[in-house]
């Protein structure tokens, strides 16, 4: 498996995997259209201005998607999502490791933050599984729905 850039090439299957308002917000969070085109997809995925990769197992079937930016001096992964086909077969603990060397390496840094839903159980605990642990935001508390969860440097994955 390997990370590659998502292009708009990329859009009309990742797009595939959204069928309803509450699973977009789930994944993209409530800024996000719906319903979606593939320009306001774009658009509002900030394909062009933040770091996008798929996840592609070696037969070309893409399984996951992820994006990465600089904040807090963490390498902020943000819209990880598994393919719904192959969701609960691990590959999100794969997806978050390749995202996190590669984001560390480009942004000069070795640890990493997100975003979570707190109803989020089953997602929760694959971060944690990673090593991430709940931490309260730098700016206080942003979205009362939401955890913020940071995975240290020296983490190591259980």
């Amino acid at each position: 498996m390997q990370l590659i850039p998502a292009t708009s090439t990329h859009l009309p299957e990742l797009m595939s995997w959204f069928n309803s308002e509450a699973e977009l917000i789930s994944w993209a969070g409530p800024g996000f259209r719906f319903p979606f085109n593939a320009e306001s997809f774009a658009q509002d995925l900030k394909l062009q201005s933040l770091a996008s990769c798929l996840l592609q197992a070696d037969d070309g079937q893409i399984l996951g998607f992820g994006q990465y930016s600089l904040q807090h001096g963490h390498a902020h992964l943000s819209r990880l999502v598994i393919h719904p086909r192959f969701r609960g077969y691990g590959f999100i603990q794969i997806l978050l490791g390749k995202l996190q060397r590669q984001a560390g390496l480009t942004l000069n840094t070795a640890s990493a933050s997100l975003f979570v839903f707190r109803s989020n159980a089953a997602a929760i605990r694959a971060y944690q599984q990673a090593g991430f642990v709940e931490q309260l935001h730098p700016q206080g508390e942003l979205h009362q729905l939401c955890s913020y969860m940071v995975r240290p440097a020296n983490a190591v994955a259980s």
